[in-house]
């Protein structure tokens, strides 16, 4: 597989999942909007099996872009594992592919993704147009002679199908692990505060994004309070806190709890659901459902579920028959996005099978390993994309909800989105497709889902000749560049805070860096920067104000309805800001090349 994208602090990210897809979603709109692509992974050719010691082949890379490109690999290096790419001679033209030998060592056993970053440069630019990744995918094992072998092998191999098994009932699942202090924690399960599960919203409704007070505030002002709902998210998750006391399962109390005589009847049971992400560390696994399910007379029946917390922690209520067997079930599912397999299937995992349970019942710590066990990087497109619904609906007034669960095709291993090479995409009928490397670079998941944002408020219309391959520094349609343009500011608006520079994300903050084409409404590098330059307090060039509440500037965009082209807006945004910046208004288009 192989990855676009930049990542926000500059560095290479990891992958994702793959899947096939499934046969409920074969059959898909044709109006679809695909991540910017700048080339395409043809080919990986490498012997079957070598000795992890000394691994080679080739890869063969294509510009998909209309200029020439210049790529600079860089070494790809972690504990256990070196890989390298040869630096191709001289600047790689419009359409044309080039053979790339890598060589590479590997001295431990087990699953590896090896992820090669390429720098992608355009002539005359400051900053690579995308940092890519080569994803090749290796099992290591030691052979009859205790040698260290490294067989070739796939993300589908390593990560789907090693660990799945089928339970009658409960479908096909993963084994979770038990959280034994075995690997460091996220400072998310302190930092990451949010309201309640059962408060979020389970139906569609724009009325709170027109409810958004307009007004533009100046670099000179000062301050400005940022309005969001009617009790401010501060106070709210303070009223709350206060009721709902941070406390994490004491292991001594679980202990106790399991030793306890055998009760039957109504059970309470509580735990702390986590996953482990790419970066080795333990998360809290907020916004999973959690589950109960219990065998008696040889069958499991679900007999309760609810909603993980913000800090992992859950409980149930439910009642066990005498003899009956326990067993807790975590799935990957919410009614704004539910990724699943090519059978339409979530993704599960269960806990060990439990006896008689006592009225009070700890089930401990556990998690799913989505780092190097199942479905990698799993952890991280779930928490990117709830982190971008926590923002739209608490912060911004906006509620992203589609008339069903968006449904997130994770990794998407054999769609092509319209092109000819598998890759990520967005269409009309509430489908989301990605490869592995975009599930976990958190961009693509919070770019897709800001087109289906889009779709949602414009009732599934999209401006004239809006679909096609495309990448940031060129010039297409208007109303290709302002769907492109508003999903790549959706994702600056959702990582990056207001009062910094953008610039790594999307080249928000500086199209120019990327010698993007200035060609007026026809560059999404340049469309995204002018609702950036709306949204944020950086001063910089004639962008001196910003609108005051942080909903503001995409919920002007989503509620004027379709246009064709960015400079469409120009009187919307201007009628929205107070008397005295509407020139400030008309300067951030015209720096922009969208007036």
């Amino acid at each position: 597989m192989f990855s676009s994208f930049q990542s926000a602090e500059g560095h290479p990210v990891f992958l994702g999942v793959p899947l096939l897809l499934a046969a409920s979603v074969l059959s898909v709109p044709s109006a679809f909007a695909e991540e910017y692509k700048t080339l395409s992974f043809l080919k990986f050719d490498t012997a079957a099996s070598s000795p992890a010691s000394s691994i080679s082949g080739v890869v063969v890379l294509r510009n998909d872009t209309r200029l020439p490109l210049t790529l600079v690999p860089a070494a790809f290096r972690v504990d256990g594992a070196l890989f390298q790419m040869d630096t191709p001679q001289g600047p790689l033209k419009p359409g044309e592919s080039v053979e790339i030998r890598f060589r590479g060592q590997i001295s431990r056993a087990g699953k590896w993704a090896i992820e090669i970053p390429v720098d992608a440069f355009v002539p005359n630019s400051r900053a690579p147009l995308a940092r890519q990744l080569v994803d090749l995918y290796f099992f290591a094992a030691p052979d009859a002679s205790r040698s260290l072998v490294a067989r070739r092998s796939s993300y589908e191999e390593l990560f789907l199908k090693m660990g799945a098994r089928d339970i009658p009932g409960q479908g096909r699942v993963f084994d979770s692990v038990e959280d034994k202090g075995q690997f460091p924690k996220g400072d998310d399960y302190r930092n990451n505060k949010q309201p309640p599960m059962s408060s979020w919203p389970q139906k569609p409704d724009r009325t709170p994004s027109r409810r958004i007070p307009p007004g533009t505030g100046a670099g000179g002002n000062g301050f400005l309070p940022e309005a969001s709902h009617d009790e401010p998210f501060s106070t709210m998750l303070e009223r709350w806190f206060n009721n709902f006391p941070e406390r994490f399962l004491n292991p001594d109390e679980r202990n106790k709890a399991l030793e306890a005589p055998e009760a039957f009847g109504t059970v309470q049971a509580k735990g702390v659901w986590s996953y482990r992400g790419v970066d080795s560390a333990l998360h809290p696994g907020w916004g999973w459902r959690v589950r109960a399910w219990v065998n008696s007379g040889g069958s499991w029946s679900k007999v309760a579920e609810d909603w993980v917390e913000w800090d992992g922690r859950w409980t149930l209520t439910f009642n066990q028959p005498a003899g009956a067997q326990v067993q807790f079930q975590y799935i990957a599912y919410n009614r704004y996005f539910t990724p699943q397999n090519n059978d339409g299937d979530t993704y599960r995992w269960v806990g060990p099978v439990r006896g008689a349970l006592p009225a009070t019942h700890a089930e401990g710590s556990w998690f799913a390993d989505t780092s190097m066990g199942n479905v990698r990087g799993l952890g991280e497109l779930y928490k990117d994309a709830y982190t971008l619904w926590s923002g739209l609906y608490w912060q911004g007034n906006i509620n992203p909800l589609r008339n069903d669960s968006i449904k997130v095709i994770f990794p998407n291993l054999t769609y092509k989105c319209g092109g000819d090479t598998v890759w990520s995409c967005a269409n009309t009928g509430g489908n989301i497709w990605l490869i592995p490397s975009h599930g976990i670079n958190g961009q693509t998941i919070i770019h897709e889902l800001g087109h289906q944002l889009n779709y949602e408020y414009w009732d599934n219309a999209r401006p004239d000749n809006a679909g096609g391959s495309h990448s940031l520094d060129q010039c297409y349609t208007a109303g290709l560049a302002l769907l492109e343009g508003f999903a790549n500011y959706i994702v600056g608006w959702t990582k990056t805070n207001r009062d910094t520079n953008a610039n790594m994300v999307r080249n928000l903050e500086d199209p120019s860096a990327i010698g993007a084409c200035t060609t007026t409404n026809l560059n999404e590098a340049y469309v995204g920067a002018t609702f950036w330059d709306l949204h944020d307090k950086v001063a910089d060039g004639k962008d001196s104000i910003w609108f005051v509440n942080r909903g503001a500037v995409p919920a002007l965009y989503l509620n004027a309805g379709m246009k064709q082209k960015m400079s469409d807006f120009r009187e919307t945004y201007r009628n929205a800001a107070n008397t005295e910046h509407r020139s400030i208004v008309d300067s951030i288009f015209e720096q922009n090349h969208t007036k």
